[in-house]
């Protein structure tokens, strides 16, 4: 972490950590003002209330909390309030009632890389352990081999998508399938890295069968480190974290619910994005035409991997994304429904 300054710790002393203090040491009269963990924010950036106690982000791009940024410490006291509140089970057997015949919703987990499978199995297994159990789990590996195959059990469909010489992780193309193949009304894409409370599908569906047509639930991402990944992976998820640095907010991907009928409707997920980034920003943009459930309200764990060459690099789709963008909405929905359609 870089050296943060006496002026800058007052400062934030001053704009967000008494605020933060203030959920964590009084929940209860925290609560009576209608101030949760929830509200936390930085200084110069504005939330809204959304309906079901989501929280609305009114600023565009994503962002990592101050006071977690300088008080790595309170990041760690704030990923325990928040997985007290929404707790993470996990489990290594999954429940699957005559392999889910009638599954309320389609969990799709695009998969690359031998390195990561660690991470994807404490996922699954989070997955396991909800308290909705009617679910149709989809791993969809695009690679150049199936290493994933191996780790996914009696009840998980697997999907093995080729990757091409000198092609790269195309996680759109890994997602469109699993929507193809997917037998629920109601879709999840989720990023194979990200371990979820018990509740957070229950709480998805809860609102999608109020008519909404997508749903995207993380208010918080904590970032955990490559150590307090490994200890919380050991554990089985009992090791709660006693640092947390990067608390993200507002970003654009991570998990997104959505019923398969809009996601047909938007044209699914552009598959010219391959690599790491700008495919979540493009999908956002195009899902906002939809009926979008106003706000997030549930945390999320990130574990730690190394990143992504393109985006060690720098180089994160950028130039494609802004010539995509520059295409009007309804124009690109039309053009990939008819990709979508072949």
């Amino acid at each position: 972490m870089q050296a943060v300054s006496l002026k800058n710790k007052l400062g934030c002393w001053a704009h967000e950590r008494w605020r933060t203090e203030f959920v964590l040491r009084m929940p209860g009269l925290a609560r009576l003002c209608r101030f949760t963990w929830s509200d936390l924010r930085n200084r110069n950036e504005k939330i809204g209330r959304g309906v079901d106690g989501a929280r609305i982000c009114k600023w565009t791009d994503s962002s990592v909390l101050t006071v977690t940024r300088f008080f790595p410490e309170v990041g760690g006291r704030l990923i325990n309030h928040c997985l007290d509140e929404w707790p993470v089970k996990l489990s290594k057997e999954f429940y699957h009632e005559g392999h889910q015949k009638d599954p309320e919703i389609s969990v799709i987990l695009p998969v690359c890389g031998k390195d990561r499978i660690p991470l994807f199995r404490c996922v699954l297994y989070s997955f396991f352990g909800q308290t909705c159990r009617n679910l149709d789990i989809i791993v969809v590996e695009n690679g150049t081999e199936p290493l994933y195959k191996a780790f996914c059990p009696t009840g998980v469909k697997y999907i093995f998508l080729p990757m091409g010489k000198n092609r790269e992780f195309n996680k759109c193309k890994a997602m469109n399938e699993g929507v193809r193949k997917a037998r629920a009304p109601y879709v999840l894409l989720h990023d194979a890295d990200i371990v979820i409370p018990c509740s957070y599908v229950e709480s998805i569906i809860k609102r999608l069968k109020k008519g909404w047509d997508a749903v995207r639930p993380i208010r918080f991402a904590f970032n955990l480190n490559s150590y307090e990944s490994k200890e919380f992976m050991n554990f089985t998820g009992q090791h709660l974290p006693g640092t947390v640095e990067s608390v993200l907010q507002n970003f654009p991907g991570l998990s997104t619910a959505v019923t398969k009928l809009a996601f047909k409707r938007i044209g699914g997920c552009d598959e010219q994005f391959e690599g790491w980034g700008g495919e979540d920003l493009e999908f956002l943009d195009r899902l906002k035409v939809t009926k979008l459930f106003p706000g997030s309200y549930a945390p999320g764990v990130h574990l730690w991997h190394a990143p992504a060459p393109k985006k060690e690099s720098g180089d994160r789709n950028l130039d494609l994304l802004l010539s995509i963008l520059k295409i009007p909405v309804t124009e690109r929905i039309n053009m990939l429904q008819r990709c979508l359609d072949n």
